[in-house]
C-alpha cells in the first residue's frame, strides 16, 4: 500500500488542524507547566529544608523515674537492650521521650516482661 502525504490522511480522516494544534498545545503546556513546578519544589525544599522533628530526652533519673524502676533494674534493662542510650550531655547518657513512653505502652513490658527471652527478636 503506498504512503499517504501527510496533507490528504490529514484531510481523508477529516481531523481539523485547529484541534491538532490544540491538542498538541495543551500537552506541552500540562508537560511544561509539571516540570517547572517540580523543579520550584525541589529548588524550595533544598533551600528550605523541612524542620526536623525535635527529639527530647529523658535524663537516666527522669528516664527510672518515668518507668518507675530502681536504678539496678534500669541498669539491667539496659545491659539486656530492652533499653538502649540515644545520646550523650557531656558524660551523662540520654534517653529518647519516645522510647520510654513506648515502652510504657509496650504489654511485654509492663509489668510482665519476660527475662529468659532471647535478646533482639
Amino acid at each position: 500500500m503506498e504512503a499517504l502525504p501527510a496533507k490528504l490522511f490529514i484531510e481523508e480522516s477529516k481531523i481539523d488542524l485547529n484541534q491538532i494544534a490544540n491538542l498538541v498545545i495543551n500537552h506541552i503546556t500540562e508537560s511544561v507547566s509539571k516540570n517547572i513546578i517540580y523543579s520550584v519544589k525541589e529548588l524550595l525544599e533544598n533551600h528550605f529544608p523541612k524542620q526536623e522533628e525535635k527529639i527530647e530526652y529523658y535524663t537516666q533519673k527522669e528516664a527510672m523515674d518515668r518507668l518507675k524502676i530502681s536504678r539496678s533494674t534500669f541498669f539491667q534493662r539496659e545491659r539486656r537492650g530492652i533499653i538502649e542510650r540515644d545520646g550523650w550531655n557531656g558524660r551523662r547518657p540520654l534517653y529518647s521521650i519516645k522510647q520510654i513512653e513506648n515502652l510504657l505502652n509496650d504489654p511485654e513490658y509492663i509489668g510482665t516482661y519476660n527475662f529468659n527471652k532471647p535478646l533482639n527478636e
